[in-house]
């Protein structure tokens, strides 16, 4: 699906799942911060039907970039505190010489569970009906990205096309860079090749993340058991919702 207007606004549908099934069109959708959305953006999500946005943004990311009036008056459900939003401590890391690509591969494989409870509700909303549902953070990259992920996988994605629809992502890097300097400060342009790879999509980053999800869970099923708290029935009752 393509709006023109929109920033890196994706459905999540069409991607096969279990037994040959294909997730839902029009279910779905993530993005970046709707801040970001030209007037006509916002008229065609407003055309979508949405039930209800998630949003994963922090405070200040919210009064940085506040969602567009029309946009607000959907049902809301805003993340109460986090802290990944802001950029300043992995900035710290890598102006004083850490890899940032290291750095992002450290914050992807705790993200699962920094961001359990946003990712609780998210999930169950949609288990509970809740649809059509677009949630977002800032970029749309980071926690908008590890939620699809983990949410492909329990549909029965396969990997390669979960690292595809990730990296997707990258095609909005050019007003991702200017929404970071917008908010971390223009004058770090002068030090951007230290902490450009945090602007990356890099399915390695995703990889990182599956790999500890493997490492202390099993499978991506005992992780929404243990910390999603998802019953095998609410895991069949989202693959019904979401499968046709």
């Amino acid at each position: 699906m393509m709006i023109e207007g929109a920033y890196n606004l994706r459905d999540l549908g069409g991607k096969p799942g279990f037994g040959g099934r294909r997730v839902k069109a029009g279910l779905l959708f993530r993005s970046g911060s709707l801040s970001r959305y030209s007037p006509a953006a916002v008229e065609a999500i407003l055309g979508l039907g949405l039930s209800l946005v998630v949003d994963l943004r922090s405070d200040p990311e919210r009064l940085h970039g506040p969602t567009p009036p029309p946009l607000e008056a959907i049902p809301h459900w805003r993340m109460a505190s986090e802290s990944l939003g802001d950029p300043r401590p992995l900035l710290d890391l890598c102006l004083g010489g850490a890899s940032g690509s290291d750095a992002m591969r450290d914050i992807y494989r705790t993200m699962p569970i920094a961001q359990a409870e946003a990712f609780r509700v998210l999930f169950g909303h949609i288990v509970r009906g809740r649809t059509p549902l677009l949630f977002h953070c800032a970029a749309g990259k980071d926690r908008t990205g590890v939620a699809s992920a983990l949410l492909l996988a329990l549909l029965g994605v396969e990997h390669d096309a979960i690292m595809a629809d990730f990296a997707c992502s990258n095609a909005a890097r050019p007003l991702t860079r200017a929404m970071f300097l917008a908010y971390a400060g223009q004058e770090l342009a002068s030090s951007e090749a230290l902490w450009s790879p945090i602007l990356d999509a890099d399915p390695a980053y995703l990889g990182a993340m599956f790999d500890e999800l493997t490492r202390q869970y099993g499978d991506i099923t005992g992780y929404a058991d243990a910390v999603l708290r998802l019953s095998p029935k609410d895991i069949e009752t989202l693959r019904e919702t979401l499968l046709e």
